[in-house]
């Protein structure tokens, strides 16, 4: 049970498809999740300034759908992304602790996005993002 729910979510959060995702005598896997934001203040900002914000801001919507073929398609909130945008939206949304997990926090863009979260600065964080990407 743990295995296949691991699996799924790995699936949705970027890591790469494999054809054995799919149930014999399917021809895809259609994996979703929808994942609270309610306290993800700096992630509803990234999905609305992605053009990614949903119905419901406070909601995220993943699905990935993985073909016999071995194509891979993923979207949030219904529009496409690419499964490298999975994988750092994942970053933020789950975290699985097992082994050698604790090396996420030498990442040094975990390191400041944590410190901007317990700041409350993500407003900041964004005009300076803005200006920087217009300058």
């Amino acid at each position: 049970g743990k295995s296949i729910l691991l699996s799924a979510l790995g699936l949705l959060l970027g890591e790469r498809a494999n054809t054995e995702a799919i149930r014999p005598g399917t021809d895809k896997a259609d994996i979703s999740a929808e994942f609270d934001l309610q306290s993800q203040p700096s992630l509803r900002a990234q999905l609305t300034e992605d053009e990614l914000e949903g119905d419901d801001p406070e909601q995220c919507l993943i699905r990935r759908v993985v073909s016999k073929q071995g194509r891979s398609r993923a979207f949030v909130n219904g529009i496409p992304v690419t499964t490298q945008y999975l994988r750092s939206l994942g970053e933020h949304l789950v975290e699985i602790h097992g082994q050698n997990e604790h090396q996420r926090l030498n990442s040094r863009t975990n390191q400041l996005a944590m410190l901007d979260d317990f700041a409350g600065l993500q407003k900041k964080v964004s005009v300076v993002r803005d200006a920087w990407l217009t300058w």
